[in-house]
């Protein structure tokens, strides 16, 4: 199974141990981690939670598919590939559905557990694409000039964009403040590093900036958006 960005420069681990298996997977059903979930020759991503892990039974249950195309598709025999992300951790693996289960309208999985898990830690300040349909505004600058950008990507440790306009005035190595503005919540003002800056395209400019003295309270606004993006790149969205 190929990678997801965030987590392509890390090694696969192959977790073979059952007790290791059951404790990474316990892990997500803890967690109520989102699953992305494909089924093989069939195009498309669909999304899951893990219900349960009986290791004693060597089973585990995954929630009804969604959207619901995905769950027509789910019969006895159909074998999955999962990826799921929790503590700074992605694991995938594949399942064979052994049978549905149902409780009231909702339907479950229930598969063997996995004979091995692909481990992958991610890498410290991993950065997460920013789609161009996510809505944000993004401006740097001082308090006499504000330069507008749009996110490509952002991590705990700092961030990417490009600018509209190719003679905007910034210079690598110097400190600015960045006013990161989200529709639906207040703006995250932080100061930044310019750490790199190119070309991209004829009109814009690219750059790749660093947090600098991040406030804990920033720094955890930026790890809830950092997780947000995640999730929903494991949707499709």
């Amino acid at each position: 199974m190929p990678r997801m960005a965030a987590y392509q420069d890390t090694p696969a681990q192959q977790i073979r141990n059952a007790g290791q298996r059951a404790a990474l997977l316990k892990r997500l059903v803890k967690d109520r981690a989102l699953l992305s979930v494909r089924l093989p020759g069939r195009e498309g991503r669909y999304t899951s939670v893990l219900l349960s892990v009986d290791a004693n039974k060597n089973t585990l249950l995954l929630d009804e598919l969604t959207p619901e195309a995905g769950h027509r598709l789910m019969e006895e025999g159909v074998e999955v590939a999962v990826i799921g992300r929790c503590r700074g951790v992605e694991l995938r693996f594949r399942c064979t559905v052994q049978r549905l289960e149902r409780e009231g309208d909702v339907y479950g999985y229930r598969c063997p557990l996995p004979t091995s898990l692909d481990y992958y830690q991610r890498r410290e300040n991993h950065r997460v694409p920013v789609r161009l349909s996510f809505q944000h505004e993004v401006s740097l600058g001082g308090t006499e000039e504000q330069i507008g950008a749009r996110l490509t990507d952002i991590s705990t440790g700092g961030l990417g964009g490009v600018l509209g306009d190719v003679t905007a005035g910034l210079q690598r190595g110097e400190r600015y403040t960045c006013r990161i503005q989200l529709s639906d919540r207040p703006p995250i003002d932080v100061r930044v590093e310019i750490r790199f800056l190119g070309r991209g395209g004829v009109q814009n400019q690219r750059f790749g900036a660093q947090f600098v003295d991040l406030r804990p309270g920033h720094a955890r606004q930026i790890e809830r958006l950092v997780s947000e993006l995640e999730r929903q790149a494991l949707r499709g969205e």
